[in-house]
């Protein structure tokens, strides 16, 4: 009995593990979704697996082939299909059309014109014997300043936001006490302001920092002690015509031709026995530039430079580098430069074509972003004159001709600042402007202290590349009355109030200014000096940096008074600005300027107040010598 229920109990329990096995198989495989992995605490090979019970229902297939072809074939879902069908290439064409509408209305993007880096940049210009000496020992180049100096103050050009730097001639020379332009060797340094591995060491420190650098380059004379000079004046055969000689006595010149400086043009070598042309000093006889021997040098010694690494040169004396070939005498003008029309010895078209062949050689080593630049400085030249250096749209001339603000002596400042702007910003052509050089009188000695700010806050917004030569942003006047005028222009540099004005720790080749103390860059910066025009400049130039300052559109006129000036300058698309300065006698107000905004923010004030504040464009009280820059 009991036999027969213990068999009857197995086979009960076979028959459950029989269905629950079952329950778990589908189509004859295992549902691994029920199983559970149970560890117990055991060691993985005695893990135990648990598959627990599934379902007997059967996973949907979707529809069959019948039922398909039965909606497929339904009036019903057909019509849905082509509404659906319709729609949606009625929302594509629309979203094209929305894209399309969307392309041709919206606001464009305003186009930036592909300006280089001496578009942008402001250019410092260094007379190098007066900038800073470095020399430890008493001796050669002790008092004058060097390349090393240069390389010293790197980091005052970096606070100013100087990018470029112009450095005066650096060749040897005949030991003019002002002027490097009597030229021994075109690819040398003169010994008092270093060596050839001194500015290549510049150059190296420079392009780290991305400061460009540009040379003076003299191809109009030469010194009577250069080589060329002394083979041609002994008639060797290839040196014999590398300058202009001509037949003369010593009662009978070549022509009525005068210097740039005053008394004959002609000068009689006794060795040669005959008259060599200088337009300017008796000891910078003038090169044959229709000579091609003289061409081929003149090339080479651009390449020496270009191959250096220098970015750029200024051709000095341009206007004077070719003469007319009749050497007939000059009419009497009756006018300024001892009274001679110079028809014949001034801005000739074979001077024009020389700029064009040079900017040529330039150029082949010019690459996208590392462009070379040549620059013609054209003094005592007419507009027309100095527009003739830029070429023509076949041949590349200058990238730049700079101007003065400010060309002659002025009653009124804001009259004859406004009379030369209307003359030269009416031309297409860059422009450049500076105020002052080692030739010419100095910013601080032309305005006076008054309108230092005023007069600097119009020339460094206007369209065009910025010139600033040493010491002007400081205010620097011209030194003592000297025979040599070159002496006025090129005095140390005032750095500080220690002896010698920080230029140099011997006697320094030329005088220090009287009052440096009180313009030195140490005084500018010092505690409580207010708001100096050295910090002014800084501000003005970062200023600049803004798109419309550097390629906006230029308005500009008189005020209510004839002594307010006002400018504006506007880029499509960003911030325009307003400049107002008021450069007469007394405090004027000024209504508001038509086409600027009912509401303009204060960005700059020659009084140093902190940029921000918003004033509504009705009226503007400027006191005497004040300028304001504001943003619309």
């Amino acid at each position: 009995m009991t036999d027969t229920n213990t068999n009857n109990e197995e086979k009960d329990k076979l028959k459950l593990d029989m269905d629950q096995s079952a329950d778990v198989e589908v189509g004859g495989e295992l549902d691994d979704s029920k199983a559970k992995f149970i560890n117990g605490g055991k060691s993985l090979d005695e893990q135990v697996v648990m598959i627990e019970g599934g379902s007997n229902e059967v996973p949907f297939t979707g529809l069959g082939k019948e039922e398909l072809m039965r909606y497929a074939n339904d009036p019903f879902w057909k019509k849905v299909r082509l509404i659906l069908f319709v729609l949606f290439w009625i929302g594509w064409l629309a979203m094209l059309v929305a894209a399309i509408v969307i392309i041709v209305l919206a606001p464009r993007c305003p186009p930036r014109p592909d300006l280089k880096w001496y578009n942008t940049d402001t250019f410092y210009q260094v007379f190098t014997k007066s900038f800073k000496d470095t020399n430890k020992e008493d001796g050669l180049g002790a008092g004058v300043g060097d390349i090393n100096g240069i390389e010293s103050k790197l980091s005052y050009f970096e606070d100013l936001g100087i990018k470029a730097l112009w450095i005066s001639s650096l060749y040897p020379t005949d030991k003019n006490p002002a002027l490097n332009y009597a030229v021994v060797d075109h690819k040398a340094i003169d010994k008092e302001l270093g060596t050839l591995e001194d500015f290549r060491n510049l150059r190296r420190v420079t392009k780290k920092k991305g400061i460009k650098l540009i040379l003076d380059f003299i191809p109009n004379f030469t010194s009577r002690n250069h080589a060329w000079f002394v083979s041609s004046r002994n008639q060797e055969e290839k040196f014999k015509d590398f300058y202009v000689w001509r037949p003369c006595n010593v009662t009978h010149l070549p022509s009525n031709w005068l210097s740039v400086h005053g008394g004959s043009a002609w000068t009689r070598d006794p060795e040669r026995g005959q008259c060599y042309l200088h337009q300017f000093s008796e000891d910078e006889p003038e090169l044959d530039l229709t000579n091609e021997d003289v061409l081929r040098e003149l090339e080479s010694i651009l390449r020496f430079w270009l191959n250096i690494g220098v970015d750029g040169f200024n051709v000095v004396a341009a206007p004077y580098l070719i003469e007319n070939s009749t050497f007939s005498d000059e009419p009497d003008s009756g006018g300024d430069y001892e009274y001679l029309e110079h028809i014949y010895t001034a801005n000739q078209p074979g001077s024009v074509e020389l700029v064009q062949k040079w900017r040529s050689v330039v150029d082949s080593f010019s690459k996208p972003g590392k462009e070379k630049l040549l620059i013609v400085t054209a003094p005592r030249q007419t507009r027309n004159d100095s527009l003739l250096y830029y070429g023509s749209n076949k041949n590349n001339g200058a990238h730049i001709v700079p101007v003065s603000l400010l060309p002659k002596a002025c009653t009124t400042l804001a009259e004859c600042i406004n009379e030369q702007l209307t003359s030269v910003i009416s031309g297409s052509d860059w422009r450049g402007w500076m105020m002052g050089d080692s030739s010419s009188e100095r910013f601080g000695s032309r305005v006076d202290k008054v309108y230092h700010k005023a007069v600097q806050t119009i020339e460094m917004l206007l369209p065009g590349t910025f010139f600033n030569y040493y010491g002007d942003e400081l205010g620097m006047p011209d030194g003592p009355a000297a025979a040599d005028s070159g002496l006025k222009y090129t005095n140390p540099m005032c750095w500080d109030v220690s002896d010698n004005c920080g230029f140099s720790m011997y006697t320094p080749w030329n005088s220090v200014l009287k009052n440096f103390h009180v313009m030195s860059v140490g005084a500018h910066g010092a505690n409580f000096a207010g708001y100096p025009l050295l910090l002014s400049f800084k501000d003005l130039n970062e200023l600049r940096s803004n798109e419309s300052c550097q390629f906006g559109k230029t308005s500009f006129g008189l005020g209510i008074s004839q002594d307010v000036f006002w400018m504006t300058r506007k880029a499509e698309g960003f911030p325009g600005y307003l400049i107002l300065a008021n450069l007469g006698a007394t405090t004027v107000t000024q209504p508001a300027i038509p086409g600027v905004p009912d509401e303009v923010i204060q960005r700059y004030c020659s009084n140093g107040e902190k940029p921000g504040k918003t004033f509504a464009n009705t009226f503007f009280r400027l006191d005497k010598g004040a300028s304001y820059v504001f943003e619309y």
